[in-house]
């Protein structure tokens, strides 16, 4: 979304109402006001959190789903809760199958 400002104050973006739209469903609040030099600040910040969450992003996506199955034993809701159970136990098996056939760092001595 902040990309997309950006190129509106460049001028390449014409429709002002399909623009403050979609940052109102982001949750910008007068976006075309903002200077491009905070639109720059608010993509880096943007980028250092997808990279954190690329690196670091497991646990956090298992406490999500452990979460969400709790709210699902709690509301006693069997289809929410089998198809949580699923989607664990797919991350499970595609994490062991990934440490299974990581490939092995062989040192080179020379």
């Amino acid at each position: 979304m902040y990309r997309s400002l950006l190129k509106y104050h460049a001028g390449k973006i014409r429709n002002r109402g399909n623009l403050k739209r979609s940052a109102c469903r982001c949750g910008i609040e007068n976006a075309l006001s903002i200077p491009p030099k905070v639109l720059y600040e608010r993509i880096k910040v943007c980028v250092e959190q997808c990279d954190y969450f690329r690196k670091h992003g497991k646990p956090h996506q298992r406490k999500h789903l452990n979460d969400r199955l709790q709210v699902a034993i709690d509301k006693e809701d069997d289809v929410a809760e089998k198809q949580i159970l699923a989607i664990i136990t797919r991350e499970k098996e595609k994490s062991k199958w990934n440490r299974n056939n990581e490939p092995e760092h062989v040192s080179k001595s020379k």
